[in-house]
């Protein structure tokens, strides 16, 4: 019988992304995928749009009530967003 030297595909991927430096770019992507499961469906259903530059997670609400009810939880917000990322990935909140 042969040995297996076989790794789990999830692994293998994982290490591919840190080796050319796309990890942290796809835990951007799964903050901005996994949005409505960290703010919740109401503040999402009011969400136009969000994007993350330079540490800084960009959103964009429809509604002035959603945008003022995230700017008094800014802090908590950042501590879940880097929680859901596994990493300190956000530093700064900017909602308009």
């Amino acid at each position: 019988m042969r040995k297996s030297n076989s790794e789990p595909l999830k692994e293998v991927l994982k290490q591919y992304l840190r080796a050319i430096g796309a990890e942290r770019k796809m835990k951007e992507i799964n903050l901005k995928r996994n949005w409505e499961y960290i703010v919740g469906r109401a503040f999402a259903r009011y969400t136009e749009s969000i994007y993350i530059k330079n540490e800084t997670f960009y959103i964009k609400m429809k509604s002035p009530a959603a945008k003022h009810e995230l700017l008094m939880i800014k802090s908590e917000l950042v501590d879940r967003l880097n929680q859901e990322a596994g990493e300190e990935l956000i530093k700064n909140i900017v909602i308009t």
